[in-house]
């Protein structure tokens, strides 16, 4: 699972527009982020960059993406991953799988380099910040 949390911290008692303006830039900074996180993940079947979605609660936005193999996608697996060993089958002699049009049959694999692209995403949607502030300003404050 991939999540990025926004929270806009309280600090300050707002009222009024102040409030509203919080709301507003906290709506457009999950949104513009769930966007941006859509637009970094890799895709080979766009099945998990169409999968972000935005859970609302109180002063808290998650921008969340619930498929299982994008941890492994992000972080590496095998020789690249946490266990840096190749990747063996457990219960059968060989590897079997479909890859560009062909079928493989391999004793083991070296896995996959790690991509970041949660780490790419997240500074983007921190440098993305100022534009969704002037945007919700000119929603809340005019």
């Amino acid at each position: 699972m991939v999540e990025v949390h926004v929270n806009i911290e309280d600090h300050v008692h707002l009222s009024g527009k102040g409030e509203q303006y919080r709301k507003e830039l906290l709506n457009q900074v999950s949104s513009d982020g769930r966007l941006i996180m859509e637009s970094v993940t890799p895709r080979r079947t766009s099945r998990g960059a169409n999968s972000y979605r935005i859970i609302k609660k109180a002063n808290v936005h998650e921008i969340r993406n619930d498929v299982f193999y994008l941890p492994f996608v992000n972080e590496g697996t095998g020789l690249y991953g946490p266990l840096h060993r190749r990747i063996t089958p457990v219960h059968a002699k060989v590897l079997h799988f479909h890859w560009k049009g062909q079928e493989w049959f391999l004793p083991s694999v070296r896995g996959q380099k790690p991509r970041k692209f949660v780490e790419r995403g997240v500074q983007d949607i921190v440098r993305s910040i100022e534009k969704a502030s002037i945007i919700a300003a000119n929603k809340t404050l005019k």
